[in-house]
């Protein structure tokens, strides 16, 4: 595969290269290109990963005061709220 990178990318992912960075002497080769791109897309794979962790337990968390709500009884008439939006849409529709 070849990939293009802006000038100012590649100057970058160049100077990577040559500080070694991102280096990992496998295989007996020094770091290259290809080794930059790869720690890019790892960190941008761990980040997505860290990402849905945050937001699955963002979920669990609000469910949890949900079911804490319905202990108190604090619960909504689902059929009485749709209603009121279905009443509000047509007040703006009117305007």
């Amino acid at each position: 595969m070849v990939i293009s990178l802006p000038p100012e990318v590649e100057l970058l992912v160049k100077r990577q290269v040559e500080n070694g960075t991102y280096g990992s002497m496998t295989y007996g080769r020094s770091e290259t290109i290809e080794d930059v791109v790869m720690a890019g897309l790892s960190h941008i794979l761990g980040q997505d990963d860290l990402e849905a962790e945050m937001s699955h337990d963002q979920l669990k968390q609000e469910v949890l005061i949900g079911l804490e709500q319905a202990d108190r009884g604090e619960l909504l008439d689902f059929h009485g709220e749709v209603e009121a939006i279905r009443q509000r849409i047509h007040q703006r529709y009117k305007e």
